[in-house]
């Protein structure tokens, strides 16, 4: 056959010898793991998480898979961004994936009641949304009841001259009041604040301050009083001052 012929011949396996393979470490899980990522894999293009259809911004999907009865609230596993769907729908301004979420009963985040950095038009028009048919049972909570106060705290209290947001603002703060949110609560978000005084409740913040434009100072200052917001001075003479007394 000559020299540069080489024989090939298939051997029993029992007859080879045992050969040790050192692989690293992530390619033997990988490689492990491969078959069982496939089988995930497969589903979850069988049957893809509501999140997909929301980044695909395919609302005849979503709203099928909502019918068929999938929960809005479910927050899938495949993604990194962990958020809420109807959160996520904000944050990609898809009001109508937002609007058909909220028609499902998707859960409102309370994250959307503390969008301080980007209170805007079309922030408030979504959240007018959420309150269009009473405040979201998730946010009657009393732990939740001193929203109000928050965005005193990250507005007035460190205001240092007139905003055009201030119009904006105050339909907002009127549109909390309006759902139940109390114009006096204030102790839990006082931790905000360096050296907060033992002697003010909101309706003293908005009093004492300067900046604000003084035509929405006086809507805020008259919703507040409508939903029975009192100076500190006023509320320190209540027969029970301790369920408002601050920190």
């Amino acid at each position: 056959m000559g020299d540069d012929f080489h024989e090939k011949v298939l051997l029993p396996i029992s007859l080879l010898p045992l050969v040790v393979v050192d692989l690293p470490l992530e390619l033997a899980v990988d490689t492990i793991c491969l078959p069982v990522d496939l089988i995930h894999y497969a589903q979850y293009c069988s049957d893809p998480p509501l999140d997909k259809y929301l980044r695909d911004n395919d609302l005849e999907g979503l709203e099928k898979k909502l019918k068929d009865g999938v929960s809005p609230n479910v927050i899938s596993n495949w993604f990194h961004e962990r958020k809420p769907l109807l959160y996520q729908a904000y944050e990609n301004h898809n009001e109508e994936a937002f609007e058909l979420l909220l028609e499902y009963g998707a859960m409102v985040p309370i994250e959307l009641l503390q969008v301080e950095d980007n209170l805007d038009e079309y922030t408030y028009r979504m959240l007018q949304r959420v309150f269009r048919d009473g405040c979201p049972k998730e946010l009657q909570i009393q732990a939740l009841k001193d929203c109000f106060s928050y965005w005193i705290l990250k507005y007035l209290m460190r205001q240092e001259e007139a905003s055009p947001n201030d119009r904006l603002l105050v339909d907002f703060m009127v549109l909390l009041l309006d759902n139940g949110f109390s114009p006096n609560e204030w102790n839990h978000w006082r931790g905000d604040l360096q050296n907060p005084s033992p002697n003010q409740y909101p309706l003293d913040v908005v009093l004492a301050n300067t900046a604000m434009d003084p035509k929405e100072k006086d809507r805020l200052i008259a919703a507040m009083r409508k939903h029975g917001a009192l100076t500190y001075g006023e509320a320190k003479h209540l027969p029970h001052p301790s369920m408002l007394q601050p920190d």
